[in-house]
């Protein structure tokens, strides 16, 4: 819901490709190319899918950051995160 309302009032919006995935997230990027490469794998659009709340950036320095606005008491979701958090930083290892 709150992904149509920021597309709706102009927020930036980079699409993939994947009609699901591009409906449901609002992407931003200053750099659409990279953005698009990482999400190209379905692995990692697979585990942000899985997740209810997850926000990731990588900041000036080249730092993977991951932000959970809540405690996780469920291990299930705590690996799902740490593995997209190690499938990210392989696929921005490899380029």
């Amino acid at each position: 819901m709150f992904s149509e309302l920021a597309k709706l009032l102009g927020m930036q919006d980079i699409e993939i490709g994947d009609a699901k995935f591009d409906r449901d997230f609002v992407l931003k990027s200053n750099d659409e190319s990279d953005l698009r490469k990482l999400l190209a794998d379905d692995t990692i659009r697979e585990l942000i899918v899985a997740q209810p709340n997850v926000h990731f950036s990588l900041d000036k320095d080249g730092l993977l950051l991951f932000s959970v606005p809540e405690v996780i008491r469920e291990i299930p979701r705590l690996k799902s995160l740490f593995d997209l958090f190690a499938a990210t930083l392989d696929s921005l290892s490899r380029r």
